[in-house]
């Protein structure tokens, strides 16, 4: 997979790219998206993270303990808000987070949506697919 499918994948889940799709719900984004990057083109492996509202992105840093990069992906999209946190091999950690299913660790990427927000709790159950 090149890093411009890629990229074009990702921007379609981030409201500053699509505002028309975002503007129909009647919340923001809360959920932000880990990308284990397995074989994109020009990507380099690793783990990294989608941040949806730049808003967020303070907290993010905060609540991510850790040595993390932060670094823009060089030939990445600038403005989309993706992050290279570490790299390396994370087929392994990818099929684990997917419930041990191997496709997860075969594909040219594999997606995470970590949440910890109390609101979910709280709201419907279709709020959780913001």
């Amino acid at each position: 997979m090149s890093t411009r499918a890629c990229a074009a994948l990702a921007a379609l889940l981030v409201p500053a790219t699509h505002p028309v799709v975002f503007h129909a719900l009647p919340w923001r984004p809360r959920v932000h998206l880990a990308i284990f990057v397995h074989r994109v083109r020009d990507l380099t492996p690793g783990l990294y993270l989608l941040v949806r509202e730049p808003h967020a992105e303070p907290l993010l840093r905060a609540a991510l303990t850790g040595d993390f990069l932060w670094e823009t992906p060089e030939g990445g999209p600038a403005r989309l808000g993706l992050y290279l946190l570490e790299r390396g091999d994370f087929h392994d950690a990818a099929r684990m987070v997917a419930c041990h299913q191997d496709i997860a660790g075969d594909g040219c990427f594999t997606v995470g949506g970590p949440v910890d927000d109390p609101r979910l709790r709280t709201e419907p159950p279709y709020a959780h697919l913001e």
